[in-house]
């Protein structure tokens, strides 16, 4: 193994992150030097190296999870002394702070999965410079650019960003001979973020960092709460347990798969009022009277236990 390879390698492995916060146009950005953004930028560097697809959605998952979770969890989990939701504990929890965005990496990925165009290994010029059974017969597998593309149209779809991120910028630059890429980045930004994906979003990360985690909701009072707070109009409940709890399906769209923490602390959410179990809210290590005075203060609606 030449020099080269080895450095490579000894990055790759490094577990290490670091965060450079900076300011742009503005905003507040991060530049994150981790395991998952070390890969790209290696990949990056050997463009034309064919990775396969389920590596592919596999280190789409691990990168969007790590940039959401430094972008958004965890200045939550660290606001002030403790995150907002932590002030109503009366003991200290087991780390289940990231189930919501674990499952909305899932989700992110599987729309990047769509928006990119993979193809058969056999039908890569490369191909010719792999060792001899390096990929297996029929098997399908993506470029760089093919990736940097659906990541970048995947992130659009979100909401994440939008034509002015420069990130967008810097794709559009580089591949704005591809017609076809360009065709397909006009067509979603016109159409805008899709809202179901942005609602979904949402309820993720109310499922980790909400004043009460929504881990902590039965499926009715999940429901109400997301009618109250975000306008959202289900169908039927049977829809709502299958988009937002279940993992969704072709016929009714993707979704996040979640599990309900048991018992139900929240069972009843909606205009008129919120019901605590208090004896749930202490199996839980919660104090159900600061529950009850916090969230009366912020919905100014009446609140039982």
């Amino acid at each position: 193994m030449d020099q080269a390879s080895s450095e490579m390698l000894r990055r790759l492995r490094n577990p290490e992150v670091s965060l450079t916060y900076y300011s742009q146009d503005e905003l507040l950005g991060i530049e994150i030097d981790s395991p998952e953004t070390r890969f790209f930028d290696e990949w990056k560097r050997l463009a034309p190296a064919i990775i396969t697809e389920k590596e592919v959605w596999a280190f789409t998952q691990q990168l969007y999870a790590r940039l959401i979770y430094h972008k958004e969890w965890f200045p939550r989990l660290c606001e002030g002394e403790v995150g907002e939701f932590r002030l109503c504990q009366s003991r200290p929890h087991a780390n289940y702070f990231c189930e919501g965005l674990r499952a909305l990496s899932y989700l992110f990925a599987n729309e990047t999965y769509d928006t990119i165009k993979f193809r058969r290994v056999e039908e890569f010029p490369q191909l010719k410079e792999y060792p001899r059974n390096a990929f297996k017969l029929g098997e399908t597998g993506c470029s760089f650019r093919d990736w940097r593309q659906g990541f970048v149209l995947a992130q659009v779809r979100f909401g994440d960003w939008t034509a002015d991120h420069p990130a967008v910028k810097e794709t559009l630059a580089d591949y704005s001979s591809n017609m076809d890429f360009v065709e397909r980045f006009t067509k979603e930004v016109r159409r805008g973020p899709r809202s179901m994906l942005a609602t979904l979003r949402r309820f993720a990360k109310d499922w980790d960092l909400f004043l009460l985690p929504l881990r902590f909701f039965t499926q009715e009072a999940a429901l109400g709460f997301i009618t109250d707070q975000y306008g959202y109009r289900a169908r039927d409940p049977k829809r709502f347990r299958t988009v937002f709890l279940k993992g969704g399906s072709q016929k009714q769209s993707r979704g996040l798969k979640l599990t309900s923490a048991k018992p139900a602390i929240v069972d009843k959410w909606n205009e008129n009022g919120i019901r605590l179990n208090a004896p749930a809210a202490a199996h839980h290590g919660y104090d159900a009277g600061c529950l009850q005075k916090m969230l009366g203060d912020r919905y100014k609606r009446k609140i039982s236990v």
